[in-house]
C-alpha cells in the first residue's frame, strides 16, 4: 500500500484575501440577490420547504414602517427590509439554524421582530434596547445559543 503525504496542507486559518475576494460597497440589490441566493440554496438542499420562505412582492413586503420610524431607523434600511426574503413565520425561523450555525434569520415582517432585531443580544427578560444598532445598521440574524449576530452597517463601505 503507498500513502500520498501532501506537503500543502490547508491553512484552517485561510481569510477572505486569501481566496481572493473583496468587500464590495454597499449596494441594496446585491444585498438582496446574495440572501435570496442563499434562500435558493436552502430550497434546492431541502433544507426549507417553498411554503416557508415568503419572497418580497413588487413593491415590497408590507412592514411596520411607523415602528420602523419610531425605532429611528434608516429608510435605507427599512428599504432593504421590505425587499428581503424571510422565512414565513419567526416561530419557524426558531428552529432554522440561517447562515451560521446556532443562528436564525430575523422576520422583520413581524412587529416584535423589527424592535428585538434592534437588540441581537435580547433573550427576552426585559424589553429589548432600542440603541444597540446605530439607525443604518440591520441584524440580518441572531443567536440561538452559541451563534452570531450578522449585522450589516449600510454606510461602512459607501461608493
Amino acid at each position: 500500500m503507498t500513502t500520498i503525504v501532501s506537503e500543502e496542507q490547508p491553512d484552517v486559518q485561510d481569510t477572505a484575501a486569501d481566496f481572493q475576494v473583496s468587500r464590495i460597497p454597499y449596494n441594496e440589490t446585491t444585498i438582496v440577490n446574495i440572501i435570496s441566493d442563499i434562500y435558493r440554496t436552502y430550497l434546492q438542499l431541502n433544507y426549507l420547504s417553498d411554503w416557508e420562505v415568503s419572497w418580497a412582492p413588487e413593491g415590497g413586503h408590507p412592514i411596520n414602517e411607523a415602528l420602523c420610524e419610531e425605532l429611528h431607523i434608516d429608510p435605507v434600511v427599512i428599504s432593504l427590509m421590505k425587499r428581503l426574503p424571510y422565512v414565513r413565520f419567526s416561530g419557524i425561523s426558531a428552529d432554522i439554524e440561517f447562515i451560521h450555525p446556532y443562528s436564525r434569520a430575523y422576520v422583520y415582517l413581524e412587529d416584535y421582530e423589527i424592535r428585538v432585531g434592534r437588540d441581537p443580544d435580547f433573550v427576552g427578560f426585559d424589553e429589548p434596547r432600542a440603541d444597540v444598532l446605530f439607525p443604518h445598521e440591520i441584524a440580518l440574524t441572531c443567536s440561538m445559543d452559541e451563534g452570531v449576530h450578522l449585522i450589516l452597517d449600510t454606510k461602512e463601505s459607501e461608493l
